[in-house]
């Protein structure tokens, strides 16, 4: 048996021959690109949102209960570290990111240092961000 790639491995390879690649993953049925997402771990099913416009439709839909399950069962089953459920009122894609995506400060990017989550207010920040930016 003989594996072929999706997309030419020659030099010349034109965009007409991976935009047609494309075109058939996006035309994938949805539950096959359920049970591919199944399989995947956190960080991967994020990538996979940057692949084309109908994998991110279908990985960041706040409203669909199949994307919150792809979710849920990738961080509950495929990553350790994240057996506890999102605090109340956060959707499983904002704890995903929030925990396991973004490691810099979300308001000056700095990655200098390992910002801190701060669960209450739904964002991670480095000292320095937090010290002028929040009040006490």
């Amino acid at each position: 048996m003989e594996i072929v790639p999706l997309i030419s491995t020659h030099e010349n390879t034109s965009a007409a021959s991976f935009s047609g690649a494309c075109t058939s993953l996006i035309h994938m049925p949805l539950d096959i690109f359920v049970e591919i997402c199944n399989h995947l771990p956190p960080y991967d099913l994020h990538t996979l949102t940057y692949v084309c416009r109908q994998f991110h439709y279908w990985l960041n839909s706040t409203t669909s209960y199949i994307t919150r399950d792809i979710w849920n069962y990738s961080r509950l089953n495929l990553d350790e570290h994240m057996k506890l459920d999102p605090p109340e009122g956060m959707d499983e894609i904002t704890f995903i990111k929030l925990s396991l995506i973004e490691k810099k400060c979300q308001i000056c990017k700095n990655d200098q240092e390992i910002p801190k989550i701060y669960w209450v207010f739904r964002v991670r920040l480095c000292t320095k961000c937090f010290r002028t930016r929040v009040t006490m």
